[in-house]
């Protein structure tokens, strides 16, 4: 078996482990047969169609041109004649929500796999030592994408500030992948004591979307911790800064580059080299066989005496039997609803993305205009004079982008039922599903945040906010018409990241260019002008994305 480079590294570190009290041996051994066997992490940004078995080893490190090409975009700042400590703190502000947004897609199914447990504690292995290998795992993996959403930033930070940069920046990286996933299982440990059966698993969820928003409401903070003093920025310390740990490894790179020397600054470094380490050896010292023994918790399943429909589901129910055309749109609509928002795996990928950007979108357009000794009327007159309400757009994104699930479910064994109708072409089953997407998730989403973003903005903005809703299923059908169409629900879940079709950058670039014209008619032209566009936009991919043959999926899906 390969003995990779990781693990020659990762014997530097014996001692520590046994001190921790890990069988540091057996847990190599069981990190290497990991590492030899693991295909199967693919990255959440990574959306290629490359399938091919030959291949399937290499997908992770395929995938990591995309963080590299996401890297160039924060390595930007660096380029900003603003002092270092500033500079890395908005930088790492912008990471760390990054990683944990992968911490809780990518590597929450493997924190929570049963398969380690199920395996090794039959046989003379301690929980520890599991956990251990387990948690040792997903940091070498983290790692390497968080090198990769950096490596322009590396290079950028040398060629500014020196060659020094760059180890200091590795090691407040490797100790910024140490906290983020020390404090995710710190995070599970507490869910899986109080939680279990089905209940746990639900709570996985929001669980996820508090991760998320959490460590984004420090962006909102750190808003208000910089001042612009005659286009100079000054620091405004606070208490709760030592409670943000972007301000600790940008103080502790700053230290390190011999700029901005302070009692504040060397108290923010020490915590940054202190705590991440600390959180590690608690958890995996004192905390990790607890995990293991409530582990069990999470195969167990509660059975569910009665259901109560929601009166979402009714109405939706009802007016999808009201549907024009096949019968088959409005079974598909109800059975995409179904599917969406009862499979776990299906809620694992969409509701953190979703819900962190529902929350989150409202606090930093609070956060970033409101000062100390504002009123109310104040503030709400200089959140009207911007253009916040575009920031709807990536509300709607974080909805729109995740259309390719429809294709892939838990129970797609089932996905002969299709083959068994009495239906000359597919197209009334994958025009139901993407129908049955909209409506469950795009357009309620919408409706939700543009409703927040009417009190904020007033009913003058009201015309804005209904077309960037209208932007939503606009959007939906652009991807869909670039996407290898498939059957719904039809493919293995374990697939999704592999097969994802459109990209999340390219996604972007079309929220971007509904954003820009947007723009462009309401200054130049008229918004009802943009409107009827978008309507028959929408007609046209309504009915020009889905004349699909039996023989053309057969092709697309291969």
């Amino acid at each position: 078996m390969q003995d990779f480079a990781v693990l020659k590294l990762l014997d530097r570190f014996e001692s520590a482990f046994r001190r921790m009290g890990v069988d540091y041996r057996l847990m190599r051994r069981i990190v290497q047969v990991k590492l030899a066997l693991d295909g199967r992490r693919v990255a959440t940004l990574q959306m290629s169609d490359a399938t091919a078995p030959e291949m399937e080893d290499n997908r992770f490190f395929r995938s990591l041109w995309v963080y590299m090409l996401a890297s160039i975009v924060k390595a930007v700042l660096l380029l900003m004649d603003w002092p270092l400590f500033l500079v890395m703190t908005i930088y790492i502000s912008l990471l760390m929500p990054a990683l944990m947004m992968i911490m809780a897609a990518d590597f929450s199914v493997v924190l929570l796999d049963l398969r380690d447990r199920m395996i090794l504690l039959p046989r003379p292995v301690e929980a520890r030592t599991i956990n251990a290998a387990r948690v040792v795992h997903i940091l070498i993996y983290l790692s390497v994408l968080t090198g990769a959403l950096n490596m322009a930033g590396l290079v950028v930070g040398a060629y500014r500030f020196g060659v020094l940069f760059i180890p200091l920046m590795l090691a407040s990286l490797f100790l910024l992948c140490l906290l983020v996933v020390a404090l995710a299982s710190l995070l599970y440990t507490a869910a899986l004591k109080y939680f279990d059966g089905e209940k746990l698993k639900d709570m996985i969820n929001a669980l996820q979307v508090i991760i998320m928003v959490g460590m984004n409401i420090g962006l909102v903070l750190f808003l208000r911790t910089f001042r612009l003093f005659d286009l100079e920025l000054a620091v405004s310390w606070q208490w709760w800064m030592y409670l943000l740990p972007p301000f600790w490894f940008a103080a502790l790179i700053s230290l390190g580059m011999g700029e901005a020397v302070s009692a504040s600054m060397v108290r923010l470094a020490a915590m940054a080299m202190i705590i991440p380490p600390f959180v590690m050896f608690f958890y995996v010292k004192v905390i990790s066989p607890v995990f293991e023994q409530n582990m069990a918790k999470f195969a167990s399943v509660e059975r569910v005496l009665h259901h109560r429909e929601s009166i979402f589901t009714a109405l939706l129910r009802k007016v999808s039997r009201l549907l024009p055309g096949s019968r088959v749109v409005g079974a598909l609509v109800r059975g995409s609803h179904a599917l969406l928002t009862k499979e776990r795996a299906l809620k694992l990928q969409l509701y953190p993305s979703i819900f962190g950007t529902l929350l989150l979108m409202p606090l930093v357009l609070v956060g970033s205009h409101w000062e100390e000794g504002t009123s109310f009327v104040e503030f709400i007159a200089r959140l009207r004079a911007g253009h916040g309400y575009y920031s709807l757009y990536m509300i709607i994104v974080s909805a729109a982008i995740m259309i390719p699930l429809i294709w892939f479910s838990e129970n797609h064994k089932a996905a002969w039922l299709y083959r068994a109708m009495p239906l000359p072409e597919p197209t009334p089953i994958v025009r139901g599903a993407v129908l049955g997407y909209i409506v469950s998730l795009v357009l309620p989403i919408s409706i939700i945040s543009s409703a927040v973003m009417l009190l904020l903005f007033g009913f003058e903005r009201a015309l804005d906010l209904f077309v960037i809703v209208m932007g939503g299923p606009l959007m939906v059908l652009i991807i869909v018409r670039l996407t290898n169409k498939r059957l719904p629900f039809s493919e293995e879940v374990v697939r999704i990241q592999a097969k994802s079709g459109v990209g999340g950058i390219l996604t972007l670039v079309i929220a971007g260019g509904l954003a820009l014209a947007h723009w462009l008619f309401a200054a130049h032209v008229s918004l009802y002008a943009y409107l009827v566009l978008q309507v028959l936009g929408i007609l046209y991919l309504w009915q020009t994305s889905f004349p699909l043959t039996w023989q053309a999926l057969d092709d697309d899906s291969v």
